[in-house]
C-alpha cells in the first residue's frame, strides 16, 4: 500500500496522487487530505497502518508531507520516499502564523499558531532521536523555490538513496515518473521481504 501525503495548503486527491493512482492502480494508493494541526495529522496516519497493518506500506510525501512521511516511516519501520521535505517544519510554518490561509481546493481555513508548532517541533526532535537513513529515500531540487535544496541535504545526510535533480523546482512533476519507479522498486522489495 501506497500512502501519499500532501504538502501544506494542497489537497489529498492532487495531480500527484491521481498520478500514483494511475501507475499503480487505485487500489494500491490512499491519500487523505492532511490538516496543518500535527496531533490530528498523526491520529490519521496511525489510523491508516492501522488498516493496513496486514500490508507492506510505502509513505510518499512532497514538502510537509515529506516531513510526515519521514515521520511516519520512523515510527513504523516502512521505508519512504520524500520529495523536497520540509525537515523543519516548526521554522518554516512561522511565516503563516500572522495570515490565515484558504486551502483553496478544498475550502478550508485554518491558522498556523504557536501550539501547532510546539507539535511540530516536538515531532522534529522525535525524529531526530529515532532516525534510520536507510528507510529514507530522498528526491530534491536543486531550484525549489520554497525549499532550499542546500538545507535538505544538511537534514538528510545519510539517505538510502538521493538523487538531486538540476530542474524541477518545489512542484517536481516533470520527474515524478521517476519517482514513481523508485516507489514501485521499493514497493516490489518490501513485498518479497513479507
Amino acid at each position: 500500500m501506497i500512502i501519499y501525503l500532501h504538502g501544506y495548503a494542497s489537497i489529498g486527491n492532487g495531480e500527484k496522487s491521481q498520478l500514483l493512482r494511475d501507475y499503480f492502480g487505485s487500489s494500491h494508493v490512499v491519500s487523505p487530505n492532511l490538516p496543518v494541526d500535527p496531533d490530528q495529522v498523526e491520529n490519521i496516519i496511525d489510523e491508516l497502518v492501522q488498516k493496513y497493518s496486514n500490508e507492506s506500506i510505502v509513505f510518499v510525501g512532497t514538502s510537509l508531507g515529506g516531513f510526515w512521511a519521514n515521520y511516519a516511516a520512523q515510527k513504523y519501520s516502512f521505508p519512504c520516499v520524500i520529495v523536497n521535505p520540509a525537515a523543519c517544519p516548526s521554522i518554516s510554518l512561522k511565516k503563516y502564523m500572522t495570515a490565515t490561509i484558504n486551502k483553496f481546493y478544498i475550502g478550508e481555513i485554518h491558522k498556523i499558531t504557536q501550539e501547532i508548532l510546539d507539535g511540530y517541533d516536538k515531532r522534529e526532535q522525535w525524529v531526530g532521536d529515532n532516525t534510520n537513513p536507510l528507510l529514507i529515500n530522498l528526491f530534491a531540487a536543486e531550484d525549489d523555490n520554497i525549499i532550499n535544496f542546500k538545507q535538505t541535504l544538511l537534514a538528510f545526510p545519510l539517505t538510502n538513496c538521493t538523487i538531486i535533480k538540476s530542474t524541477g523546482g518545489h512542484q517536481f512533476i516533470q520527474h515524478w515518473g521517476e519517482v514513481m519507479r523508485k516507489v514501485r522498486q521499493i514497493s516490489y522489495s518490501s513485498s518479497q521481504v513479507k
